[in-house]
């Protein structure tokens, strides 16, 4: 029996884009080409992930909805970064950052930021990275998110980490454990205990995920 997905064209594909156009609202399935795009990009499957995401962003610029364009486009940038396209990433970013800022959102503010900062520290830019990371944290802690609060730390531990500042490496990374542990952040418990490992082996900085959840 064939797949019910069968003859249905791809996300992303000019067939798709055409059939979304006969839709009268759009609104939703942009937001489900982004939330496709994001479990994409989680599965790895990158290449996927773009042809869903700038669909989306197609749609989200047509309505004029400013935060769905700012989410998209921050997304766009972690498929990017999965990618080893670190300098398109932190554009992507830094496009996003300021859509976010445009609309007053705090929330998605703080997560470009992280996510920049991801992208500059992968890119030998650990200045630039610690100050976005640390941007990130401060709009995290002010409006109690800890979740984010955990991601930022990971973030700055990773930092230290990449200059050899072990000791520093190692505060950021319990703090950032012991938050994760609070709020039930498996993803950044993770990324928590993974830095800490390679502290006792003194085996590099560990991947930062821009996502973790």
């Amino acid at each position: 029996m064939g797949s019910p997905r069968a003859g249905r064209p791809p996300a992303g594909s000019g067939a798709f884009r055409a059939g979304l156009g006969r839709l009268p609202y759009r609104r939703r399935p942009a937001r489900a080409l982004t939330g496709l795009g994001s479990v994409r990009v989680a599965a790895g499957d990158h290449e996927a992930a773009l042809a869903a995401l700038r669909c989306a962003l197609e749609l989200f610029r047509e309505l004029g909805d400013r935060f769905g364009e700012a989410v998209t486009t921050d997304y766009l940038g972690v498929a990017h970064e999965r990618l080893g396209r670190f300098a398109e990433a932190a554009g992507l970013h830094r496009e996003a950052l300021g859509l976010f800022r445009t609309i007053g959102s705090r929330g998605g503010e703080a997560d470009a930021l992280h996510h920049l900062g991801v992208a500059c520290l992968r890119q030998g830019l650990s200045a630039q990275a610690r100050a976005h990371h640390g941007d990130a944290l401060e709009l995290y802690r002010r409006f109690g998110y800890r979740r984010g609060e955990a991601k930022a730390l990971n973030g700055l531990a990773a930092v230290a980490l990449a200059l050899g500042e072990f000791c520093e490496a190692e505060r950021l990374y319990g703090t950032a454990l012991d938050v994760a542990v609070e709020v039930g952040n498996r993803a950044e418990q993770s990324h928590a205990r993974e830095g800490l490992s390679a502290l006792a082996g003194r085996s590099g900085p560990p991947y930062v995920s821009p996502d973790g959840q």
